[in-house]
């Protein structure tokens, strides 16, 4: 009994020292909620670029004019659909280069996931390495920085699309012309 009570002392001095983690759950929480949300558009980000790739694939193989039709233009209608399916086959350019980024964020963001998937296990043990408050705010920040990024894709995939049937219907009125003449 003499040896029990040093021993039970110990544990409960060790016990009390271990570190309160309950605070951390409902940021951590918060913070993985937000992340499913930011890789579920990350996404429909790439499907949506894959999709629009896919359609301006067509589109720009469609941007042949028949020699009949060309012979009926004139050079300056000529330099004007060379110009169209210059600026075109710069949209697709563009598409595939929106798609190389998100791949790479969906890699990166993956490996970050790691990393708050570890704290949530972490947590759960009630085994915290390093500061948990830090790694919150840094994988915060990085939440934040990905969803601005994820926005300016959006708005440079919507200016693109606009441009984009702008372009081919500027392309087809010109060829069009000819036939209505």
């Amino acid at each position: 009994m003499k040896n029990a009570l040093p021993l039970a002392f110990f544990v409960l001095a060790a016990a009390s020292c271990a570190p309160d983690t309950s605070q951390y759950k409902e940021p951590v929480a918060e913070l993985s909620a937000d992340w499913k949300q930011t890789a579920a558009t990350l996404a429909e980000l790439q499907s949506a670029l894959q999709d629009e790739l896919q359609d301006w694939q067509g589109m720009y193989a469609g941007m042949e004019a028949p020699e009949k039709t060309l012979a009926q233009l004139s050079e300056a209608q000529k330099e004007e659909l060379k110009a169209l399916r210059e600026a075109c086959r710069e949209h697709g350019e563009t598409y595939t280069e929106m798609m190389k980024e998100v791949a790479e964020w969906r890699i990166e963001w993956e490996e970050e996931g790691a990393q708050l998937q570890a704290l949530e296990e972490e947590l759960e043990s009630g085994k915290i390495k390093g500061s948990p408050q830090a790694r919150i705010d840094e994988l915060r920040d990085e939440l934040q920085e990905v969803n601005e990024e994820i926005k300016i894709i959006q708005e440079e995939l919507k200016f693109t699309m606009a441009e984009c049937v702008e372009t081919c219907k500027s392309y087809a009125d010109i060829v069009t012309s000819v036939n209505v003449q």
